[in-house]
């Protein structure tokens, strides 16, 4: 004859859910752990981007400009105006 049976059972639930709030808290806490990592790598690679963009646009700038005074030169005094519009 088992009396108590219900509250074995009861208390079995709670261990059990109490456990799983304990799994759920901690799955949470990992997980805005890892939210913060990618946000910094995220700034990192932001910051890493724009330098190569700001590169890129001297290296481009650099380039026009080479290619525009070939051409001028190449041109010579038949250079004018009037080709840019």
């Amino acid at each position: 004859m088992k009396i108590d049976n219900g509250d074995t059972k009861k208390e079995k639930n709670k261990i059990k859910a109490r456990e799983s709030r304990k799994r759920k808290k901690n799955y949470i806490s990992e997980l805005e752990d890892k939210v913060d990592q990618l946000q910094v790598e995220n700034r990192r690679l932001k910051e890493e981007l724009e330098i190569i963009k700001q590169q890129l646009t001297k290296k481009d700038l650099g380039e026009d400009t080479k290619s525009l005074l070939t051409r001028v030169i190449e041109q010579g005094m038949n250079f004018s105006f009037q080709n840019f519009y």
